[in-house]
């Protein structure tokens, strides 16, 4: 499977979204914050 430059940005950016959102939800819910 070949992915194009766009298209490869584009998974990296989604990625990084979904990380972050990820991050943001485990933060929220950790009670030592």
């Amino acid at each position: 499977m070949l992915l194009n430059e766009s298209e490869l940005h584009h998974l990296q950016t989604h990625m990084h979204t979904l990380r972050s959102k990820i991050n943001v939800h485990v933060i929220s819910a950790s009670p030592e914050c």
